[in-house]
């Protein structure tokens, strides 16, 4: 599938493949050079679930209207997001910012609070931004690692 990181990583126990290391936007893609970046942070992120790697476009991050970032059904589903209107946590370096995420047509959103993690993280188009869920939290929260176009 388009989007989805091929390599499993197995179980040298079980043998068995485990879920993909992360998930890009349907029609999405990256780069080799992206996609060599984006692999060695994943990886050295270790996250217990997929990772959703969102590569920062127009509207992501408003430059035509308010700020809104979907997050990929394949991934919401992989990692079960709640739907409907939920709080979120956006952790970021020693920094937090609530926002919220919002179901509409089987797809999630980032919104509202969205647009101040942009501006107070300066993204710019071509950043890209790996979310890594984070479980055992008292609420929804994402750890989100930024990877500036200059990087890359």
């Amino acid at each position: 599938m388009n989007g989805i990181l091929h390599e499993s990583l197995e179980s040298k126990d079980s043998g068995s493949p485990s879920q993909p290391l992360y998930f890009l936007p349907s029609k999405s893609s990256l780069s080799k050079s992206q996609k060599k970046i984006v692999e060695e942070r994943v990886q050295a992120i270790k996250s217990e679930v997929p990772i959703y790697v969102a590569i920062m476009r127009q509207f992501s991050l408003g430059i035509s209207r308010k700020p809104v970032l979907e997050l990929g059904s394949r991934y919401a589903t992989a990692v079960n997001l709640p739907n409907g209107e939920q709080a979120v946590v956006l952790w970021c370096g020693r920094n937090i910012w609530k926002a919220s995420m919002v179901t509409y047509r089987q797809r999630h959103y980032l919104c509202g609070g969205w647009h101040k993690f942009v501006r107070d993280n300066d993204l710019s188009l071509g950043d890209i931004c790996l979310f890594e869920l984070k479980r055992n939290e008292r609420e929804l929260t994402m750890m989100v690692h930024i990877i500036p176009m200059k990087e890359l």
